[in-house]
């Protein structure tokens, strides 16, 4: 385990650190920032990690953190703070393969993963008075060529056109991990009112194929594309056509591996659809696809029509669902959301990592006379605990309690992966030792990591 070495007089502002951040407590004294909008009191920070994305070995990976959310007062302090929560076994990435990580470069970092499997990297974001709970992103390294990445364009997935009027659609967002040329298959499904099939689409094998809608109605749009060796999967998107309501957008929410410990029931979640013009939204769940030997429903759904409903499974595997939601006029064009349970039978015990020891040397400010010194106490210190390198090879969501058996050192957040925890004011030669204790557990195991904090209090 790496020693950090710090020494610093303390001067009530940031201190700032490698593998910690170091504050004075008088920092953090009624500080208040001014969000984007100066009427609001600035918030913390939030992580954005990204979507989960598929790519070939070698390949390199580009990371981004653009949708993350911070009081532009800080703008000057804010870092990235990217970790690899898991790995394949025999890679040998870690956060060093990470291009600017901890700085604010480290928006958007890339790495190049040397084995096949599942990446699970976390994201947090300091603004150098708080830190953001971490968000997660799942890179799957496939061998040799990786399937290709469908986008059909729009805005949200809609379009807005007009009867008569020529909709040209744009596929050209649709990417392939190795860069290999792409082709393109359209097909469209359009309103009862509507006369027009898939082969009413002019151009229809290119990126941007067009068609003239012949009645006003919502209009179903699907694209896959080819890298010539593996098929996309299918993106759907919408045309309303010739509606002064425009039409909503449904959000199935984030694909999920649960790894072996999946609740069950299993929660969906459809909060992100939304309608443009306010309208009320009804929902609609449909089960699109269950492992082989599974024998669920929609009955296994506790109610299609909400928003957040919990589903029954009953064997591992992959599990496809649809969402579709309605203004009161019109329908969203479908959106899936891909559910994986594992096995908990092979369920791996995850790996705690409490971060480097350090040591802090704090230095009280003295007055000399003629016959003696008086001296200040050191100021309180506040350190940050940093277990955000420990990890699950199933991908698991983790469990965190520090532990401190003084109690001298006070942790703001025990059951945070990342806490601030205070050294609270000590007298000059003061010399102490925290060993603090990080416990992770998934929902079958569990391991600990120790870390040790020495502070000493001396004179200028």
């Amino acid at each position: 385990m790496h020693k950090v070495v710090i020494s610093s007089l303390f001067s009530g502002g940031l201190i700032p650190l490698t593998s910690l951040f170091l504050f004075g407590m008088s920092a953090c004294t009624d500080t208040k920032g001014t969000a984007t909008d100066s009427s609001e009191t600035c918030k913390a920070p939030i992580a954005e990690a990204g979507e989960d994305m598929v790519v070939g070995l070698s390949q390199p990976v580009f990371l981004n953190a653009s949708n993350s959310q911070w009081c532009s007062d800080y703008d000057d302090n804010v870092v990235f703070i990217w970790a690899f929560v898991s790995v394949p076994p025999q890679s040998a990435v870690t956060e060093d393969s990470l291009s600017a990580n901890r700085t604010i470069a480290a928006m958007s970092p890339q790495f190049t993963p040397d084995v096949t499997g599942d990446y699970v990297i976390s994201l947090q974001v300091s603004d150098g008075l708080s830190v953001s709970d971490a968000d997660f992103v799942v890179v799957e390294v496939v061998a040799g060529d990786a399937p290709p990445v469908a986008d059909c364009g729009g805005e949200g997935g809609s379009y807005q056109g007009d009867m008569g009027q020529l909709v040209t659609l744009d596929g050209s967002g649709s990417s392939d991990p190795e860069g290999d040329d792409l082709t393109y298959a359209w097909t469209l499904t359009p309103p009862n009112c509507s006369d027009l099939s898939s082969e009413d689409l002019y151009n229809e094998g290119t990126s941007t194929p067009s068609f003239v809608p012949d009645c006003s109605g919502v209009y179903v749009t699907t694209l896959t594309v080819s890298d010539g060796n593996h098929w996309s999967d299918p993106v759907i998107c919408s045309v309303d056509v010739g509606s002064e309501n425009r039409i909503p957008v449904a959000d199935a929410g984030k694909t999920m591996d649960f790894g072996g410990c999946a609740g069950n029931p299993t929660q969906l979640n459809g909060y992100g659809s939304y309608d443009a013009d306010g309208d009320r939204l009804t929902y609609s769940w449909a089960l699109v696809s269950a492992p082989t030997d599974s024998a669920v429903t929609d009955g296994n759904f506790s109610d299609v029509s909400s928003p957040n409903p919990e589903f029954t499974w009953d064997v591992v595997g992959r599990y496809t669902f649809q969402l579709q939601v309605h203004d009161g006029q019109a329908w969203s064009a479908p959106d899936l959301v891909d559910l994986t349970i594992g096995d908990i039978a092979n369920n791996v015990r995850p790996i705690a990592n409490a971060g480097d020891s350090v040591d802090i040397e704090a230095t009280a400010n003295c007055q000399s006379t003629s016959y003696s010194a008086e001296c200040a106490d050191c100021a309180p210190f506040t350190v940050m605990l940093d277990g955000s390198a420990s990890s699950d090879f199933d991908g698991d969501m983790l469990n965190f309690s520090w532990d401190e058996p003084t109690g001298v050192m006070s942790i703001a957040n025990p059951q945070a992966a990342l806490t601030p925890a205070s050294i609270p004011t000590q007298v000059v030669n003061a010399n102490l030792s925290f060993e603090v204790t990080l416990t992770v557990s998934d929902c079958q195991q569990s391991d600990d990591d120790k870390t040790t904090i020495n502070y000493t209090c001396v004179s200028n």
